[in-house]
């Protein structure tokens, strides 16, 4: 509804979601009426975004496990450390390439015009141990050292 209706700036209030037209016309005496259409479209707020746990691992990759939005659509970014993902738009894809050290990875969920949702699974890679040199096997005498 409209706060005044012949007011070109007037408040309207109660947008249903999506799209909402409006037509504003002026009429001047004899001459012909002219008219513009503006649509607002009103967007439902995102999902909360929920990145998963946090975690530890030794190795460099990593199955995410984000939660799949009910409203709006997610992605995954970087925030510190290194890493790259097989489908930056899927809640469950893998991350892989992650730095040794904290990685902070990023699920976002946006839609539309709507402030955006985020949450960050920290991720503590361990580095991969050098592997052991035992030396080479040896045959002695139980009386040599």
């Amino acid at each position: 509804s409209f706060a005044d209706a012949n007011e070109p700036t007037s408040v309207v209030s109660g947008l249903s979601v999506g799209a909402n037209t409006f037509v504003w016309t002026v009429t001047t005496g004899t001459c012909p009426q002219t008219s513009d259409t503006v649509v607002v479209t009103i967007s439902p707020q995102p999902s909360p975004a929920n990145a998963g746990a946090d975690t530890a691992l030794c190795g460099t990759t990593l199955g995410l496990q984000a939660t799949a939005p009910l409203v709006g659509s997610g992605v995954w970014s970087v925030a510190l450390g290194s890493g790259s993902f097989s489908n930056t738009t899927l809640p469950n894809a893998t991350a892989s390439a992650l730095s040794p050290g904290t990685n902070i990875l990023v699920w976002t969920v946006s839609n539309g015009a709507c402030t955006p949702n985020a949450d960050s699974v920290i991720v503590e890679v361990s580095k991969n141990p050098i592997a052991p040199n035992a030396g080479v096997d040896q045959n002695i005498c139980a009386d040599s050292t």
